[in-house]
């Protein structure tokens, strides 16, 4: 339309509006006719969209508007032209978008109203540039929930160090609170992967289909988190797709959206033990303001709150705290409230203005603020803390993280009053006693875990102390569950242990703590035993004894019977220096001797326990250096046929001289190895020892013994798997024949491991080596696997030798032994000779070889050598 033909606004719709407001006023001003064609475009205007009036005359408002905005503000104006005047605010709280010329997007405050005139409706715009106000709105709001985000984080992690529940907790507050695409904890593992722990965000398929590393050798160990890991320090990626060593994991980032990547150092202990990783979905997210977030949390603090202190100072920009979500107030400094934003009203339920500040906490919580916030601020310009707020007039308390900062005209001075900043972080607070619930709760049986024991154990033992009570740990380990586990599946081992923990709940009191500290293993706190220790002691075996009898009636769990037995260790409390692990030690070493014996039993921790198992502790290692050094040497006993007085073969033995300590007993030591798991080490230098001398004996031109040389096997190693490979092995690396070589072996070896020694029997003999059956008489003496298995001797234990001459029963088990021998075609070596008497009763019966201090105690090789042909 001409602007020369527009229709002439009425006089007295412009006497309404006020001439001097439309040519001076610092608002822009726009009236529309009935037709909701622009007719006037004020001065205002004109800078605020770059448009002249001339140009806008007669123009449709939708002109100046966004698209996506005109459907929505032509319903304003048709709502308006239904009313006879009427003026309201546009826009959500009141802003609307509009275009400017040069195709900018401006943010606006507008009030629109309407006049009829005519019995037509003229609308008028009264509008305000808030684009500068908006944005810093935008900014400061999500640099505040970045804040917020990283700083509940990082108290998670400072209380919780590698559960996997308290990682995914993190990532989640990151992501919800600071509006990131994606944020995950790597760890690194042993090959030097890195293992996501936890991954939260609309992205985090992403962290499922990559790979990262901490090697720089690969090029997926030259991103973020390779480089965080190694240099210890904030990697910065403003453009993925820019970034050339981020090339393994562009079109991954790509499909998900993800545009910026940040890695910063998790560090424990001074090291640095994993990285977070977080993204944004635009380029260049990774500000200064916000690098400062992450690296530096209590530096960040105090900015955020001068930039909030400058925000409140200025009146104007109270219209962006008016649309914050946070809790927004101001009081004066006797604590009346002066002003409280529109969240803060409606998180109340009420209007706190003109209210003192006592009226909307409890009591603890307005003690508090008294006593230390409000002082706090005054002194030292600002508190942080958390505060309880009631809220809906009372009938609920929620926990607010709050800063409270105090306002000074002059550096120093009385403050001019209170602003108070505060966030609502209850769901904050309920996952936080999550992440502290399973810290301290066993994931299976929901029981106290060691963890909380410890603690529990300190706090009785103190109160005990002031009490003069007694109180008893009973230590259970069970007996078979393993079996459970590696049959039936963790599912019904699971079963079994909740199973397990009801049971132990309902044979103690309720002031009684049951814990699950482990997966076979349970402690019982038995509290407030009245008496002297000994009765506690009393009451304590009493309650074990109950507790023991119980698992004698089987547990049923996912339809199944399940027959259990458990070995119990018990110790009394309190004690001087209330040391939690000293108590559970003392439980471990009174179980020790209950699980040798075969379980199902009940033992009390002795004072001389420990400092014998402290010895065991030193010999253990002491043996494990020695092994290490090379300090344990083979001697040799030699072997005589009784008939011809030759020597026929000889027995090697390992001896062990300790530094300090002396000569150590192989009957000390070679049990020590089969505890401690040292044998099959053990076993190995004795055989290596022997082939090395058997190779320099041959080497120097002796002949070897027509029975060789005799090496013991224990159980455990006949039972490994790599056992028999490794005798084959070591025949061909010392070029030793097999027939050099005789092992020795026990009655109980070969019941433990029946079903597959006469295999491994037969497949050694084949090398030549011969068998001989160590000890025989003491154990099961069973003809039946005697005929079944490849042996060429059976030795005659030493302690049916020692009784030749008694006149007891010896003399008839050995005759009944070289007997039975006779029969199957083995020879027979009789231990421990060490008279002419012994000697002539075993020629006598036709005993074929025999060993003992009456021919030769055990030699080195030197000595041997003499003796050899």
């Amino acid at each position: 339309m001409d602007p020369m033909t527009a229709e002439v606004v009425p006089p007295e719709v412009t006497s309404e509006i006020g001439h001097s407001l439309m040519a001076e006023g610092p608002d822009a001003v726009i009236i529309l006719g009935p037709d909701q064609r622009i007719r006037r475009f004020n001065r205002a205007a004109e800078e605020i969209f770059g448009f002249r009036e001339s140009e806008m005359v007669g123009a449709p408002l939708d002109d100046l508007l966004l698209p996506e905005q005109t459907r929505q503000h032509g319903a304003y104006l048709d709502a308006l032209a239904q009313q006879e005047t009427a003026v309201m605010r546009m826009g959500e709280r009141g802003h609307i978008n509009a275009r400017h010329r040069d195709g900018r997007t401006i943010t606006l405050d507008a009030t629109v109203g309407v006049l009829r005139h005519q019995e037509s409706p003229w609308f008028f715009a009264f509008l305000r540039d808030i684009t500068a106000q908006a944005q810093a709105e935008a900014d400061l709001r999500h640099q505040r929930d970045l804040y917020h985000a990283i700083s509940a984080s990082n108290r998670l992690l400072i209380r919780n160090p590698v559960p996997d529940d308290a990682y995914s907790e993190i990532c989640r507050i990151i992501v919800r609170l600071g509006g990131l695409g994606l944020a995950w904890i790597g760890l690194p593992s042993e090959n030097g992967d890195f293992r996501p722990v936890a991954a939260f965000g609309e992205a985090a398929d992403y962290v499922r289909n990559i790979r990262v590393t901490a090697d720089p050798e690969q090029s997926e160990g030259r991103g973020p988190g390779g480089r965080v890991l190694r240099e210890d320090q904030p990697v910065l990626i403003p453009d993925i797709q820019a970034e050339p060593t981020m090339a393994p994991w562009q079109e991954a980032a790509r499909a998900h959206g993800l545009a910026s990547v940040g890695g910063f150092p998790i560090r424990r202990g001074g090291s640095v033990a994993g990285v977070l990783l977080v993204y944004g979905r635009e380029r260049d997210f990774f500000t200064p303001e916000r690098v400062n977030l992450l690296e530096e949390l209590a530096a960040d603090l105090g900015a955020a709150l001068d930039h909030y202190d400058q925000l409140q100072s200025n009146y104007r920009l109270l219209e962006i705290l008016e649309a914050t979500p946070d809790f927004v107030a101001i009081a004066e400094p006797e604590g009346r409230i002066t002003y409280a934003n529109p969240a803060t009203r409606a998180g109340l339920g009420f209007d706190p203005v003109g209210h003192g500040i006592d009226t909307i906490h409890p009591d603890p919580s307005r003690r508090r603020l008294r006593e230390e916030a409000l002082p706090t601020a005054r002194r030292e310009g600002r508190w942080q803390g958390e505060i309880d707020v009631r809220v809906r007039g009372g009938r609920e308390v929620h926990s607010f993280s709050q800063v409270i900062i105090a306002h000074s005209p002059e550096p120093g001075g009385e403050p001019s009053h209170y602003s108070t900043i505060a966030r609502d972080i209850h769901d904050l607070k309920e996952a936080e006693a999550r992440i502290e619930e399973l810290s301290y709760r066993d994931r299976v049986t929901g029981l106290p875990n060691r963890t909380a024991l410890r603690e529990r154990l300190v706090e009785e033992s103190r109160r005990l102390s002031r009490t003069g009570r007694q109180g008893a740990v009973v230590h259970l380990d069970l007996d078979g569950f393993k079996g459970i586990n590696d049959t039936l599946g963790t599912e019904v081992g699971d079963g079994v242990l909740c199973a397990v923990g009801l049971r132990l709940r309902g044979q103690v009191r309720t002031e009684d703590v049951v814990a699950h500290i482990g997966a076979d293993e349970f402690v019982v706190l038995l509290l407030d035993l009245e008496g002297t220790p000994e009765a506690a002691a009393t009451a304590a075996d009493r309650l074990a004894e109950r507790m023991r009898e119980e698992f004698s009636i089987p547990l049923k769990v996912e339809g199944r019977r399940h027959r259990l037995k458990a070995s119990f260790g018990i110790t009394l409390f309190p004690r001087a220096d209330h040391d939690p692990d000293q108590l559970l030690r003392e439980t471990d070493i009174a179980l020790d001797p209950v699980k040798a014996r075969g379980g199902d039993d009940i033992a009390f921790f002795q004072p001389g326990m420990l400092a014998t198992t402290q010895r065991e502790l030193e010999l253990e290692q002491a043996l494990a250096d020695a092994l290490d050094g090379g300090d344990i040497q083979v001697v040799y006993q030699p072997q005589w046929d009784l008939a011809s007085g030759r020597m026929v073969g000889m027995e090697a033995l390992a001896r062990w001289e300790h530094p300090e300590r002396g000569a150590i007993s192989p009957a000390e030591f070679v049990p020590l190895a089969e505890r401690s798991g040292l044998i099959n080490r053990l076993g190995d230098s004795v055989l290596e020892q022997v082939l090395t001398q058997l190779r320099e004996w041959e080497a120097a031109g002796y002949a070897i013994p027509p029975m060789g040389v005799a090496v013991n096997i224990s159980p455990r190693q006949f039972a490994a798997l790599d056992w028999e490979a490794g005798i084959h092995e070591r025949l061909r690396r010392f070029g030793v024949a097999g027939d050099r070589l005789k092992l020795e072996v026990t009655e109980s070896l070969l019941m433990e491991n029946l079903a597959t020694a006469a295999d491994k029997l037969a497949r050694l003999r084949a090398e030549g080596i011969c068998f001989a059956l160590d000890d025989f008489g003491t154990g099961y003496s069973s003809l039946a696997y005697l005929q079944e298995l490849p042996l060429d001797y059976v030795k005659i234990d030493r302690s049916f030798v020692q009784r030749i001459g008694d006149g007891d029963a010896g003399e008839g088990i050995i005759e009944a032994v070289l007997a039975m021998a006779s029969h199957l075609g083995l020879d027979v070596i009789a231990e421990g000779v060490e008279t002419e008497a012994q000697a002539d009763f075993l020629r006598s019966r036709n005993c074929d070889a025999g060993q003992g201090f009456l021919w030769a105690r055990p030699l080195p090789p030197a000595e041997v050598a003499a003796l050899l042909p």
